[in-house]
């Protein structure tokens, strides 16, 4: 007799009694106690090959994958305080191979929440909010090939202050050239936002490059680099007065010395000049 505590249903159970292995298809326990194993349930023996396949993981179908979701949930916050923030989050999902498969945007709610289900994308979302710097963070809603369920996430942002310098870290370009790369474009589109929804504020675009060559050729792409930022904020609707481009070469690092990760010195910030 096998005592049971919970009305359960065991279902592909393997069995393995006097070293051989047995399968019942199915045992159902009703809501007793207890379960007496009757005289008239037949085993049949499996063989090695059998076996192995009860164990093997089932491989999913496309549709099967397709068909499960993940529900996101972001609460967004000042970065000092910790204190809710009225935000908007602006969402793009692509597929595996870059492509976009939707945008849209929505408002947190009362408590700096905002929540979604989709299928399994990469995730990018923006987070937009008046007076504070905007954010870009990338999601995952997978992982080892496995779709994550549940994910949730909480974002500080940092209030803006006149004269502070705000480093656009996924702005890129290749080595030595001023041509923006794509993956620019997301926090370049929240800066544009950023601009838009602060129709008085004005910014300076600063340009910066390591040492590596001479100091010409490095005050020249900064500048360069600076002019293509500019180019990108003014096509997006942003009027050329607003942005002050300033080129530094290799003259104001932020990090220095022999060993110095001298990549770290390639950037390009902003400043506010006015809010």
């Amino acid at each position: 007799m096998v005592r049971m505590l919970h009305n359960v249903a065991l279902a592909g159970m393997v069995f393995l009694v006097g070293g051989q292995v047995y399968a019942q298809d199915s045992l159902s326990v009703d809501q007793s106690d207890s379960l007496d194993l009757l005289e008239e349930e037949v085993y049949e023996p499996l063989d090695s090959a059998e076996f192995a396949a009860l164990l093997a993981p089932v491989e999913e179908t496309a549709e099967e994958r397709a068909s499960k979701r993940s529900h996101v949930a972001i609460k967004v916050v000042d970065k000092a305080s910790k204190e809710v923030i009225p935000a908007t989050v602006e969402v793009t999902a692509f597929d595996n191979g870059g492509n976009v498969l939707f945008q849209g945007e929505g408002q947190v709610d009362e408590n700096g929440i905002f929540q979604l289900d989709l299928v399994p994308a990469r995730l990018e979302l923006t987070i937009v909010s008046e007076g504070y710097l905007p954010i870009t963070k990338r999601v995952a809603l997978e992982k080892n090939g496995e779709v994550k369920g549940k994910i949730s996430k909480m974002y500080g942002l940092t209030k803006l202050s006149v004269g502070e310098a705000i480093p656009l870290k996924n702005v890129t370009f290749n080595e030595g050239k001023f041509a923006l790369l794509p993956e620019s474009h997301g926090q370049l589109d929240a800066l544009v936002k950023l601009l838009e929804i602060h129709p008085d504020m004005k910014i300076e675009l600063a340009g910066h490059t390591d040492n590596t060559g001479s100091p010409a050729y490095n005050q020249r792409l900064s500048e360069d680099r600076v002019e293509a930022v500019k180019r990108y904020l003014v096509k997006q609707g942003i009027h050329p007065k607003r942005i002050k481009g300033v080129g530094y070469g290799g003259t104001k690092p932020i990090v220095t010395g022999v060993n110095a990760d001298s990549k770290k010195n390639r950037r390009v910030e902003f400043v506010v000049l006015k809010l």
